[in-house]
């Protein structure tokens, strides 16, 4: 008999076996928060009509008192309701006091889930947040999400596994590479090519980059040649273009980074006279003839260009100067040693 296969994004939610009365469901990586409250919602529904028995609203809106008030009222026609109260940052410190109030002594026919991005953030010399994850921690369940904590590669081919198909280590990291490592963006990516194969069999690196580069294939390889040719001013006409078309910089890096390792794969291949092909180089044909050229004329220097890269993607996360600048500032650094 063969496994059952589901649509559901492969990641673990935590839940737990048994119901607990209050979650706190937060972080970053938001496609995990929904999927677990989807759950969650699932479960604490079952056996009962959602429509009388589910209310939610947003925190710092007036509606947490009312929300909480519902929290406390028996169910109608089933087992439990649930009451979500979403964008816990935006809670003010009163809201977060009743929430805590209500977690102190929950409702056991009710179960309180409590989303958002993070904690709201102190105020007032007191540290709300802190206090109501506490409280949750002792009487329910909190699970948290980070982004920076996520496999890409691991989701991406649990995903497709539980669809019916297989994505290989080496096709996953070319994905994540082309999109990124939102995974809310490559759910979506893999839902595109899941459909491309039929629902069934390998996906291959070659159909990655046809369902899922067509931006790589286009203005990346323009930006990445000017790049190479040390051309500063095109390079960051291509960049403000990209800017202007509203793609985000955090989506161009990795597009960037994918590109720029084929050119120092490629590079190497000249320097040993190796078949680039061979060496399981993708590239069109036309294209490959275009960067032998450059960089026969303007040799990348390998390790220091990787070097820049891999700051770039850590600068991405955490500076205070924004993507745009980090980008551009990437941009020059870029093309200058090449210039």
């Amino acid at each position: 008999m063969s496994a059952r296969r589901s649509n559901a994004p492969a990641a673990s939610t935590e839940l737990g076996n048994e119901l607990a009365s209050v979650y706190l469901i937060y972080g970053d990586e938001q496609l995990l928060v929904r999927r677990s409250l989807d759950e969650l919602a699932e479960r604490a529904l079952d056996g009962g009509p959602a429509a009388f028995n589910r209310a939610e609203g947003v925190a710092g809106s007036g509606a947490v008192r009312g929300l909480l008030s519902q929290a406390r009222t028996p169910p109608m026609m089933g087992p439990r309701r649930l009451v979500v109260i979403r964008e816990l940052e935006n809670a003010k410190n009163p809201e977060v006091e009743a929430m805590i109030a209500y977690v102190e002594s929950p409702s056991p026919t009710t179960v309180l889930a409590i989303t958002g991005a993070k904690l709201p953030p102190a105020s007032d010399g007191a540290n709300m947040g802190v206090r109501l994850r506490n409280a949750v921690n002792k009487a329910g369940r909190t699970l948290r999400f980070e982004a920076a904590k996520q496999d890409p590669v691991a989701f991406v081919r649990q995903r497709c596994e539980a669809s019916g198909c297989e994505l290989g280590r080496r096709e996953a990291e070319l994905l994540v590479e082309v999109v990124g490592r939102d995974l809310g963006r490559l759910s979506g990516e893999v839902d595109k090519l899941i459909a491309f194969v039929g629902g069934a069999g390998r996906i291959r690196a070659e159909q990655v980059e046809q369902v899922c580069s067509l931006l790589a294939e286009t203005v990346i390889f323009e930006l990445t040649d000017a790049i190479v040719r040390g051309r500063v001013g095109q390079a960051l006409a291509i960049t403000h273009r990209l800017f202007e078309e509203g793609h985000a910089p955090a989506r161009i890096l990795p597009l960037v980074a994918w590109q720029v390792r084929q050119l120092i794969q490629l590079q190497d291949c000249l320097r040993r006279r190796a078949d680039p092909f061979s060496e399981g180089l993708r590239m069109p044909q036309a294209k490959m003839q275009a960067a032998r050229g450059a960089l026969q004329r303007h040799p990348l220097r390998g390790e220091k260009t990787l070097e820049l890269l891999a700051d770039a993607t850590l600068q991405m996360r955490i500076s205070k100067a924004g993507e745009r600048h980090v980008f551009e500032a990437l941009v020059l650094a870029l093309a200058r040693q090449s210039s």
